[in-house]
């Protein structure tokens, strides 16, 4: 197959691709979604040490080891039961609730 008729196909398939996406989106914004309860979906990244160069490689810009610290980002998933749609979000509501404490 000639280089002219590949990237020909990758056009048509790109075409194809954004078609298809077009039209799932267009499912979806038309889909009386009924979702599901929210799901505590956290993303978790592990602390690391990234180990740096070997001693006696490398010149002025020599580096050393360094420390990734762990991070949690809050994260809550729903899911369309129609259409399958997958939302995520990290936005919350915070709501504070007080409540009066007596003594004995």
């Amino acid at each position: 197959m000639s280089l002219d008729k590949q990237r020909q196909e990758i056009r048509d398939l790109e075409e194809k691709l954004a078609q298809k996406r077009r039209a799932l989106e267009t499912s979806e914004q038309n889909c009386p979604h009924e979702w599901s309860e929210p799901k505590y979906d956290p993303i978790i990244r592990e602390a690391m040490t990234i180990p740096g160069d070997p001693p006696g490689i490398g010149g002025i810009d020599h580096r050393g080891p360094f420390h990734v610290p762990s991070s949690r980002v809050e994260r809550w998933t729903r899911t369309c039961g129609r259409c399958g749609k997958v939302e995520s979000t990290t936005a919350v509501d915070q709501r504070i609730t007080k409540t009066p404490k007596f003594g004995n």
